[in-house]
């Protein structure tokens, strides 16, 4: 198996942990929240696929005060807010870093103030038996970065990083709602697969 982010030790893990669990319930309660107002966005997932030969590399430069590196313990917090702020629900980073590629967590900060304001990783699938299907998961920026390209560079390298890989399948969830994101993937080549109705 493809298995990756180190656990270097007991005070990290423990550290990481009362951070999911304060984030865990801050989704919690949000749902809630949403729940009670009626707030219904159409959740449908959209699975897209790519085919390497169809991948468009899109000439995105990352802009002037912004830096794209790869992700450390220490973002846990301001990853997990930023989810939270994109109303993306919540990630268990415990959970995931067994199945992210080698640098495969990608975040971009603020140069000045080191604020994150974009993230998502590439990670074999965990439903993969055989490691065969590569994943980009949890993409978010921060609404105040829209039209600058930061979600476009994120997926571009990603979608580098699980071609070099060689999976047999490259796919990426997202939900009909997101009509943006939608757009954005297949510009670089990414198609349609299938809609998966939750119920």
């Amino acid at each position: 198996m493809r298995h990756h982010l180190n656990h270097k030790d007991t005070k990290n893990s423990l550290k990481l942990q009362l951070i999911e669990f304060f984030f865990r319930s801050l989704n919690f309660l949000k749902r809630k929240i949403f729940f009670y107002k009626k707030i219904n966005l159409d959740r449908t997932d959209i699975e897209l696929t790519l085919n390497p030969k169809n991948f468009k590399k899109l000439n995105f430069k990352l802009p002037k005060g912004y830096n794209l590196r790869f992700f450390s313990e220490k973002d846990s917090f301001q990853f997990h807010l930023l989810l939270l702020k994109v109303d993306m629900g919540f990630c268990p980073i415990s959970y995931w870093k067994k199945f992210i590629i080698p640098n495969g967590f990608l975040v971009v900060e603020k140069s000045k103030t080191k604020k994150i304001v974009g993230v998502g990783f590439a990670a074999v699938h965990p439903n993969s038996i055989f490691d065969e299907i590569g994943t980009i998961e949890w993409l978010a920026a921060d609404p105040k970065v829209f039209g600058l390209g930061i979600g476009p560079i994120i997926v571009s390298y990603l979608s580098e990083m699980l071609i070099k890989e060689n999976f047999k399948k490259i796919r990426v969830n997202t939900q009909r709602y997101r009509k943006n994101v939608i757009s954005m993937y297949e510009k670089m080549g990414w198609e349609i697969e299938k809609k998966i109705i939750k119920i």
